[in-house]
């Protein structure tokens, strides 16, 4: 059990899964709970719900498997793995911090610098992504519930506690004794003494409540990721969708302006498309979108394809100087070659090109008329470059 549910879920939603799977999924009248705090409200309800997802039905075909006894388990698990996977999006959406709220406490610039910084150091000391996109959650829950800016002064106390409550949760007690605790002293080299950061860091548990070890996008994208195991290319498929998200974390407006659930779908999206994936993979991830996320009127496509669209965007913004982000973007590209250093894959401008033309394509066909260009002006918060062709002019 403890082995299926490390290959569906990442380590620091364990304490999550406990917890929400007894309580939350058993809970009477949760499928309609309000969520308050969700810029995008989409609640779950019985009635949208189209029935099992793909990765339900992967693992219950993994049961019929002869001699193999682990996949026999997994397939036990296939009945209940769509209502877990609701209950991490509504404990999610229910948690995401406004990213105006966030940005009010931590200017953006900043708060970069502090994210960007700890994706280095914990890339040099082997240390899970898993763990920054905990940080970084731990981080804003906390700057959203603050009434005026923080000081600069207690940025590196406050980074520290968020780390020192993600090793916790992440069961560090499986790494021989005082682990967590050198490499906070490794951080901070020295500076700041133990005592302060656990003091800072039950401050920190009250202002949350005690909520804590909530899925990131980067979860999402491990559970969805889960049935491609088969799959030759599945490294490097979810290896750009990781870099595809270890950049949206250092873009506030992007990491908590759409639920992170959508979030991971369009960068697994982004990434079948870069890669050249068969367009099966896109209709099943779509499919199983819908199954455990569903919106009202075929809406989860659109949106899957608008977080694709703006995860896009920002790696053409980055890559060319374009973007605030652009001083981060070598290094995370740099690792992401190391690991796929043979991937064969379309630019990112190609690919956000194709994306538009498939959806302006859906959007002609719905409307039953020729196809519009899109207009000149942007709509108000988004994040949109200027067409190749136009760059070229």
């Amino acid at each position: 059990v403890r082995q299926f549910f490390a290959s569906c879920f990442s380590t620091a939603c364990k304490p999550f899964i406990r917890q929400v799977v007894m309580k939350e999924i058993c809970q009477p009248g949760l499928e309609g709970a309000e969520l308050p705090k969700a810029e995008h409200n989409m609640s779950v309800t019985k009635a949208l719900l189209p029935g099992p997802s793909r990765l339900a039905r992967f693992l219950e075909a993994q049961g019929e498997r002869p001699g193999a006894d682990f996949e026999a388990l997994e397939a036990i698990m296939a009945g209940s793995i769509d209502s877990m996977l609701q209950a991490q999006f509504l404990a999610s959406e229910n948690s995401r911090p406004q990213p105006k709220q966030v940005a009010a406490a931590l200017p953006r610039g900043l708060r970069a610098q502090l994210i960007g910084w700890t994706l280095q150091t914990f890339d040099v000391l082997g240390l899970e992504d898993a763990l920054v996109h905990g940080i970084a959650l731990t981080i804003d829950r906390f700057c959203a519930s603050q009434e005026g800016t923080l000081p600069q002064s207690c940025l590196e106390c406050l980074l520290l506690s968020a780390a020192c409550i993600e090793f916790k949760n992440d069961g560090f007690s499986e790494q021989p004794d005082g682990t967590w605790k050198r490499i906070l002293a490794h951080m901070c080299q020295g500076r700041v003494p133990i005592i302060q950061i656990l003091t800072k860091e039950l401050e920190l548990l009250k202002r949350l409540q005690y909520i804590v070890g909530l899925p990131t996008p980067l979860t999402f994208l491990t559970s969805l990721g889960a049935r491609l195991r088969m799959e030759e290319q599945a490294p490097q498929w979810l290896g750009l969708a990781s870099f595809l998200l270890e950049l949206a974390v250092l873009d506030v407006e992007i990491q908590h302006g759409f639920s992170h659930a959508y979030l991971a779908a369009g960068s697994l999206s982004a990434s079948f498309r870069v890669c050249m994936a068969p367009a099966l993979q896109r209709e099943e991830l779509l499919e199983d979108v819908a199954a455990c996320w569903p919106l009202p009127g075929g809406e989860s496509s659109k949106l899957v394809k608008c977080c694709e669209e703006e995860l896009l965007q920002l790696w053409i913004q980055c890559e060319r100087g374009l973007s605030e982000l652009s001083s981060y973007f070598p290094k995370l590209e740099a690792k992401f070659k190391r690991r796929f250093h043979e991937a064969v894959m379309l630019p990112p401008a190609v690919a956000l090109e194709a994306l538009r033309e498939e959806r302006d394509g859906c959007e002609a066909n719905l409307e039953g008329g020729a196809w519009q260009p899109e207009p000149e002006e942007s709509p108000p918060n988004s994040i949109r470059i200027a067409r190749p062709d136009r760059l070229m002019e």
